[in-house]
């Protein structure tokens, strides 16, 4: 009997582990799939973490060259998302100098963890970076 008792518990447990992973698997897949769901259809959105939340800036498709100047939003950019047919452009520093990140249209996408807090400029004309 005994032995039954800890077949059956170690099966219920595995069970449960299982059940767990798949139920916590389940929760970050909705968590990155809908990532580029803040941002509104149609626009190119800067956030200031990695999670896609604090945003900083939405532009529309064909903006050119737009310094970020705030404290809020300069240097702040940690995720971009991109609901636009057109690429854009985030760059280092302002008036489009410095380092810079092509956000692919249709994409989003965080920075990294060395690259996060960057951008002093932006546009989303499509035009190479």
């Amino acid at each position: 009997m005994t032995q039954f008792k800890s077949a059956r518990r170690q099966r219920l447990v595995a069970a449960s582990m299982a059940g767990f992973a798949l139920v916590a698997g389940s929760i970050a897949v909705g968590q990155a799939s809908s990532a580029a769901n803040h941002c509104d259809s149609s626009k190119v959105c800067l956030w200031g973490t990695d999670a896609y939340t604090v945003k900083l800036g939405t532009r529309s498709a064909g903006g050119g060259l737009s310094n970020l100047t705030t404290t809020k939003t300069k240097n702040e950019t940690a995720s971009w998302g991109n609901d636009t047919g057109t690429d854009a452009c985030l760059y280092d520093n302002i008036d489009g100098g410095g380092q810079a990140w092509e956000l692919d249209s249709f994409n989003s996408n965080y920075l990294g963890t060395f690259d996060r807090d960057r951008g002093e400029s932006w546009k989303t004309n499509g035009t190479a970076c």
